[in-house]
């Protein structure tokens, strides 16, 4: 009765929806970690995409102190860098692998060792965070089991574990990102906050910058 209408939920009521909010996101996240590590265990098949062994590659690159560098280039790759006067008696930038992938595999080898252990480690942590950011950013609209059910969905989906996590694609890492990004968006988070997830959305993935006009527009609709 003392709250007034139009001031939103009590404090203690938004408390303790954020609070099963937190639950549904860590408990989507620990149980994707777990099947993935579970997966990878037992029915990993070696790197069978470009991707798991380039990514690799530049996170040994990463690990070694040699920055965001590689050795592995498709031709027109290298007639770019040659065209632009590129040294290749040793590794050379990158050219089409995203930045902040490559990173996080670069940390996993510099902890665990320039080993498929470690790309697997990077892309598990990724699923994970993607099976969390998910939940979270769903709860306001499914409800926190919901949202979990949701998650965990997507996050156990075989399609999803091989064809992305085993295959160690970039895309789960970006997911998990423009998930955190259009949740900060729609509630209108401050622009600090938001600006920093676009950041890390086009670092993970450069053509996040597609989806703009769509924000753009729902900006000059909505406001």
């Amino acid at each position: 009765a003392l709250h007034g209408r139009g001031q939103g939920p009590p404090p203690h009521h938004a408390q303790g929806q954020d609070l099963k909010r937190a639950a549904a996101a860590a408990a989507a996240g620990l149980v994707a970690a777990g099947l993935f590590a579970w997966v990878a265990a037992t029915r990993f098949p070696g790197g069978q995409s470009l991707e798991f062994c380039h990514y690799g590659e530049i996170g040994r690159q990463v690990a070694g102190g040699n920055g965001l560098r590689t050795e592995v280039l498709y031709p027109a790759e290298a007639a770019l860098l040659a065209s632009r006067g590129a040294d290749f008696a040793g590794p050379v930038r990158i050219v089409g692998r995203f930045p902040l992938p490559a990173l996080l595999v670069g940390a996993a080898e510099a902890a665990l060792g320039p080993t498929d252990r470690a790309v697997l480690a990077a892309s598990g942590g990724a699923l994970a965070a993607a099976a969390a950011a998910a939940a979270w950013a769903l709860s306001p609209w499914l409800g926190p089991l919901g949202a979990l059910t949701a998650a965990l969905a997507f996050a156990l989906s075989p399609s999803v574990v091989r064809g992305f996590a085993l295959w160690g694609t970039p895309d789960l890492l970006f997911c998990a990102l423009w998930l955190l990004f259009h949740e900060a968006w729609t509630r209108r988070a401050d622009a600090r906050h938001t600006g920093i997830l676009a950041a890390l959305c086009w670092l993970a993935r450069p053509n996040a910058v597609l989806f703009a006009p769509l924000y753009a527009v729902e900006l000059l609709y909505n406001e």
